[in-house]
């Protein structure tokens, strides 16, 4: 029961506002209709001239749009006069109507204050037809006349005038006022005046219907008012034209050229061969084809281009003229010689005969025996330019940038072709690479320069390239004196002489680069025995020992070769160059230097042999040895080294070569004194490392003078 009031008491609240909103709207709606808006002003629309015997409609356009009432009332003046006028607005004039004008006046129904007036002008006579007629007198209607957007020359034109012809109905009446207008359907494109000008506006290119219609009353058939029209075309004129084709043609060649309108929005495109100077040998087809006979007589042509819809329009090219053509291209050297199919060149100049260009001559045969052009008729290109270039002149230049390969092409430029139709060519494969910097010769390990007669060498190469990675490139060998020795292509020499006979060996670069690398050696003569000290000859590769006393420092040997006589290495022109070694360095230590043997009895050791053994460098199977043993000292060496402080080391030199000679019975060992700092007698490890040895201990030096036999 509660839930039943509760809802009648909504449904009255409802009602109620329904009603309140109902009484506001119709509130509103009176209070607007309550404000008046009143006219302003009026104006008359439509025809100023008619016709004797037509009628026409005329409107009124009341401002504001909004006036409360638009109502007007028409009238005419003078009345009564063989003009009417509806209350709609259509004026009718009578067909026996006199008078010139009439005045319209279409008045306010709410301010009769407010009104307009038109003076409308009446013809004795309505049109009876309507015809336009060109500059020519051609009549255009259901034509199109063709103008352009801008003016180029005198032949493009951007307007024209039209005139209406017109026949009246009462040819023998006089018509005091024009009965006609002109109206363009597209003033963006083109406007019209009531004269008959047509004016181009520049704004775009199309088609726009130029119409010229009666006014004053005049209707066709379909009770239209009478309407003539025709077509006015604007299109884009051709403001330039740009030929393209070769600069120079050959005697029996033919080229086709090509030209080119512009603007690209050129409507007619359509362009006009031909030369001058005419019939010179010289023709050109309508399609642009040039062709030269065997009959030329001139150097030179014009070619020229014109416009078709304006031959004010027109471009000319001038064309260079060749009495005869190409019958084939080849390439020769500066010396005259045929050029291959590659040319090896190198990406930089590592010697002053490295080849970085080359100069390419084009050899021409021309068509006609007899016959030459004066003009050059071929052009040179480089297909890689990075690689190598080429100027007109056929010279050809690495640029350095990368080594690789590029064709140097050599193309007929005045059209002469082959009997394929192929444009006559010649060709060349340029091979860029990257060249050897130099060559390094060295000697093999356990090898010396001084190398015995009759022995051989064979000497290690080392390619450098500076640029890119090392090419694979073979060598040549040369000997500066094959009497001393000779050398193979693998680079080993073999020598004939000796006596410190020197001889170079150049390696080269089998390529044009001409780089190589050189090292000198020295012919010797072969050692057939050494001599130690005054340890006596025969001791070499004997099985007797000599017998040394172990030293706290090693002993110096001068070496003398080649006895009887024995003297330096380089008194007997032998190798000074060996290698020494010890079986038993921890007994017996043993080094070799500039022609001083050092043995250092380090442990005594009296029942086992110890060898020495040495060998020369020179290539030669000499290698010998000789055996010691080492006995203990008579005295301990710590005891005779106790609070000494020795720095100073006797020993022999060398022998002077120049006091003495094979046959010299006497040889002088002199004596030298080496200063030698001493800063720990107690380092034990620089005494075992005998190579590296910082000595503190008097080396103990035999100081005799003997005679050698």
């Amino acid at each position: 029961m509660k839930e039943k009031g509760w809802t009648r008491v909504l449904n009255k609240m409802l009602i109620f506002s329904i009603f309140m909103l109902t009484v506001f709207t119709l509130m509103v709606r009176d209070a607007q209709a309550a404000v008046k808006v009143d006219v302003e002003r009026i104006e008359i629309v439509g025809n100023d001239v008619l016709a004797a015997g037509k009628s026409t409609f005329y409107k009124a356009n009341v401002t504001p749009s909004n006036a409360t009432n638009k109502g007007v009332l028409w009238s005419v003046v003078p009345e009564n006069s063989g003009a009417t006028i509806t209350t709609a607005g259509e004026l009718k004039i009578d067909a026996k109507c006199t008078l010139n004008s009439i005045e319209v006046i279409a008045t306010s129904k709410d301010n009769k204050e407010i009104l307009e007036k038109k003076k409308v002008a009446i013809n004795s006579t309505a049109i009876e037809t309507i015809n336009v007629l060109d500059d020519k007198g051609d009549s255009v209607l259901g034509k199109t006349i063709t103008l352009y957007r801008t003016k180029i020359t005198d032949n493009t034109k951007i307007d024209t005038i039209v005139t209406p012809s017109i026949t009246w109905v009462n040819k023998n009446a006089i018509i005091d006022y024009k009965a006609y207008k002109f109206i363009s359907s597209d003033e963006n494109l083109v406007t019209v005046d009531q004269e008959g000008h047509i004016q181009v506006t520049g704004n775009t290119t199309g088609k726009a219907t130029i119409k010229c219609q009666a006014i004053d009353g005049t209707k066709d058939g379909n009770d239209k008012l009478l309407t003539k029209s025709f077509i006015v075309k604007v299109i884009e004129p051709v403001e330039h034209i740009e030929i393209t084709g070769n600069e120079l043609v050959g005697g029996l060649n033919s080229v086709k050229y090509t030209a080119s309108a512009f603007p690209a929005s050129a409507t007619n495109k359509k362009l006009v061969w031909s030369v001058y100077p005419e019939n010179k040998g010289v023709n050109i087809s309508k399609t642009g084809v040039l062709s030269v006979t065997k009959d030329c007589q001139i150097d030179s042509v014009n070619v020229i281009a014109k416009a078709d819809e304006d031959s004010a329009v027109y471009t000319t090219k001038k064309v260079a003229i060749n009495k005869a053509g190409i019958k084939a291209i080849n390439f020769d050297d500066n010396n005259g010689n045929r050029v291959g199919k590659t040319i090896n060149l190198y990406r930089v100049k590592v010697t002053e005969e490295t080849p970085v260009d080359y100069k390419l001559n084009a050899n021409i045969t021309w068509k006609m025996d007899g016959v030459t052009g004066k003009n050059c008729p071929y052009f040179f290109s480089s297909s890689d330019e990075r690689i190598a270039t080429v100027d007109q002149s056929g010279y050809v230049v690495v640029t350095g940038e990368m080594p690789g390969k590029c064709t140097i092409k050599c193309v007929a430029i005045d059209g002469s072709k082959n009997q394929n139709g192929v444009v006559i060519q010649k060709s060349v494969e340029i091979n860029v690479t990257n060249p050897l910097s130099k060559l390094e010769l060295s000697i093999p390990d356990g090898r010396s320069k001084y190398v015995a007669k009759g022995s051989a060498i064979k000497l290690a190469v080392k390619k450098i390239a500076d640029y890119g990675a090392t090419p694979a490139k073979t060598l040549k060998f040369t000997s500066s004196n094959v009497s001393v020795a000779t050398v193979d292509g693998n680079g080993v020499v073999t020598f004939k002489a000796d006596s410190y006979s020197p001889v170079t060996i150049t390696a080269t670069v089998n390529d044009d680069t001409k780089v190589s690398g050189s090292i000198e050696l020295i012919a010797s003569n072969a050692i057939s025995n050494i001599q130690i000290g005054d340890i006596p000859v025969h001791m070499m590769g004997s099985k007797n020992s000599t017998t040394l006393t172990v030293s706290d420092c090693p002993i110096a040997y001068q070496l003398g070769f080649n006895a009887p006589n024995p003297n330096s290495a380089m008194a007997k022109t032998v190798c000074p160059d060996l290698v020494v070694s010890s079986n038993m360095p921890e007994y017996l230590g043993a080094t070799y230097s500039n022609g001083i043997l050092y043995l250092w009895p380090r442990k005594e050791l009296t029942k086992q042999n110890i060898t020495i053994k040495i060998s020369s460098m020179d290539g030669s199977s000499f290698s010998k040895s000789w055996l010691f043993k080492i006995k203990a000292p008579e005295e301990p060496i710590e005891s005779k080294m106790k609070g000494e402080n020795v720095d100073t080391i006797k020993q022999f030199t060398e022998f002077d070569a120049s006091d003495t000679d094979e046959n010299d019975e006497d040889i002088v060992e002199k004596k030298e004194e080496i200063i030698i700092d001493s800063t720990d007698e107690s380092d034990e490890n620089n005494k075992e490392n005998f190579n590296d040895i910082e000595w503190s201990e008097e080396i103990k030096v035999e100081e005799k003078t003997s005679d050698v036999d």
